[in-house]
């Protein structure tokens, strides 16, 4: 709520009622969250609808579990958990992949996800009903994320070592499942927006991460607020560890756009260059129409100047009897 209090002091909004929410809940792979926090991402996702019924949640159901013949059980527990809720969990879209990035990976090419919506609230009055992710229910085609692209969480901890020396290792399990690619959150999350009347509502939009996980949400929310400033974001992190890695993935993202010019997620776009007035005035270019050489000041002590004025009186005497000799010949 002090979040959403921020954003309305921001857009100069009169009550929260104008701030919609996308409530994103990446349950992929159940067993990277813990049960506490899975139960308090269901209750967030229950309070933020009943908060603002306009709002909609997008769950992607669970496509991997270490025991086998369990994954209907995860979905049928996941299910349970948002009709608990009193939502309204009907309608379903699936995001799609292109092809495999490798014909050994036995990740699915369709990772399947539901709609939530406020029960007391009629469908067709949901600003998000005529999006054009509910209306097709299915995403474009999505490339793949190898596997060799993917993230993995790292201890900052100055005493921490790493999990393994050898590169060759490679994301593998739940960890590989859950990572859908940034490209494929911003193709659900733009879905999403395209058709939907929010803006009728107010001009702000709070997009919140249930499980941010490697920050795959979050790089897709960076790339496509440039165009629309006035949406904003919030990230639950599973601990410190994963809290701290986003931390820096961020700072990686803007510093990277800033690099390339392109605008920053405020919209702002920062001149690449330093404005001529902070730059100090560079000093007056020395003389250089005598060469002295670094030898001949070691040499004489230091007196180079008194060795220039001797060897330029020397010359010019020399020269002098050269014309004088060569006029007495003539």
């Amino acid at each position: 709520m002090n979040f959403k209090r921020l954003i309305m002091q921001k857009m100069g909004l009169d009550h929260v009622g104008q701030i919609p929410q996308i409530i994103y809940m990446n349950a992929t792979a159940p067993c990277l969250v813990s049960s506490s926090n899975s139960t308090n991402g269901i209750e967030m996702l229950t309070w933020a609808l009943a908060d603002n019924m306009q709002s909609v949640g997008v769950v992607m159901a669970p496509v991997f579990t270490y025991q086998r013949g369990r994954l209907v059980l995860e979905e049928k527990t996941l299910l349970d958990s948002l009709c608990r809720g009193n939502h309204n969990i009907d309608w379903c879209f699936a995001a799609l992949f292109k092809e495999k990035t490798d014909s050994r990976d036995q990740r699915p090419m369709c990772y399947n996800g539901r709609f939530v919506f406020a029960s007391p609230l009629e469908l067709q009055k949901n600003v998000f009903w005529k999006c054009d992710l509910r209306k097709t229910q299915r995403t474009a085609d999505i490339p793949q994320l190898h596997s060799r692209d993917m993230r993995e969480i790292e201890n900052l901890d100055p005493d921490s070592v790493p999990d393994s020396n050898d590169p060759s290792v490679r994301i593998k399990g739940a960890n590989k499942y859950a990572q859908l690619g940034h490209l494929a959150c911003k193709e659900i999350f733009d879905s999403v927006l395209r058709g939907s009347n929010y803006t009728e509502i107010g001009p702000a939009l709070l997009l919140m991460d249930l499980h941010v996980g490697v920050g795959d949400m979050l790089q897709a929310f960076t790339t496509l607020r440039a165009d629309k400033p006035h949406t904003f974001y919030m990230g639950f992190c599973e601990n410190m560890n994963e809290a701290l890695d986003v931390e820096q993935l961020l700072k990686e993202l803007l510093a990277d756009q800033f690099a390339a010019g392109q605008p920053l997620p405020t919209g702002e776009k920062l001149p690449q260059e330093m404005p001529a007035d902070l730059l100090e005035v560079l000093p007056e270019l020395p003389r250089l129409n005598v060469l002295v050489p670094g030898w001949i000041s070691t040499f004489f002590g230091g007196k180079v100047h008194d060795f220039v004025s001797f060897f330029l009186t020397q010359k010019n005497d020399k020269t002098r009897q050269h014309n004088q000799s060569y006029i007495n010949k003539k």
